[in-house]
C-alpha cells in the first residue's frame, strides 16, 4: 500500500487505560528492534517494563498519550505531556521551568510501517496539538548514540544541545511553535 494512502488513513483518539498493551507491546516492539540494532535506547521496556508500567499509566491517565490507527490497527502512540516529568527536568534543567512548553515523550511507531511517513507525520501532528493547546515549544530528545533516530530529527529540526543524564548523553531538540 502506498504510503500517502497509509496517512490519509489515520486515525487518532486519547488512549484509554484499557489501551495499556497496545501502547506497551508498540513501545516493547520498537525496543526489541533497537536492541538488535545493538542500541540501549529503550531498553528498560525489555528488562523491567513492570517497573516502568506506571509511568505510561500516569499519561494515559492524564489524556497525554494517543493512539493512532490504520484499518483499525494501532499502528503508532505518542505522549505529549504539558509539564515536565521527572525525566524532563533531569534533561532540560533550568529550562525546565519555562512556560507554555509541552515535551513529547514514546513517539513509537510499528515496524511494519518503517519507512511509510508515520514517524513525520507523528511529529507535524504533535507539533499542531502543542501549538492547539498553547504551547510555544516543543521539546524532545533521545540518547545521542542513537545515530539514525537524531538523522531523522535532524532532517527537520536543528540539534539544540547535547547534555549528560543518567550515566549517557542525549541530544535535545526544541521547536518554538
Amino acid at each position: 500500500m502506498k504510503n500517502n494512502t497509509i496517512l490519509s488513513k489515520l486515525k487518532v483518539r486519547k488512549a484509554a487505560l484499557e489501551d495499556i498493551d497496545l501502547v506497551t507491546s508498540l513501545l516493547v516492539g520498537a525496543a526489541v528492534w533497537l536492541k538488535g540494532k545493538g542500541l540501549r535506547q529503550w531498553d528498560y521496556y525489555i528488562e523491567d517494563l513492570d517497573g516502568n508500567l506506571q509511568e505510561i499509566m500516569d499519561s494515559i491517565s492524564n489524556e497525554s498519550t494517543f493512539l493512532f490507527y490504520f484499518d483499525n490497527i494501532a499502528i503508532a502512540s505518542v505522549t505529549l505531556e504539558n509539564d515536565p516529568n521527572e525525566w524532563d527536568l533531569e534533561i532540560w534543567g533550568n529550562a525546565s521551568r519555562v512556560n507554555n512548553v509541552m515535551y513529547l515523550h514514546r513517539l513509537v511507531t510499528h515496524r511494519d510501517y518503517q519507512g511509510s511517513g508515520i514517524g513525520e507525520m507523528l511529529l507535524q501532528w504533535s507539533e499542531s496539538y502543542a501549538k492547539e493547546n498553547g504551547s510555544k515549544i516543543l521539546r524532545f530528545d533521545c540518547l545521542h548514540s542513537n545515530k539514525g533516530l537524531n538523522a531523522f530529527y535532524q532532517r527537520k529540526y536543528e540539534l539544540k544541545d547535547v547534555t549528560v543524564n543518567y550515566g549517557c548523553q542525549h541530544s535535545k531538540y526544541e521547536v518554538s511553535l
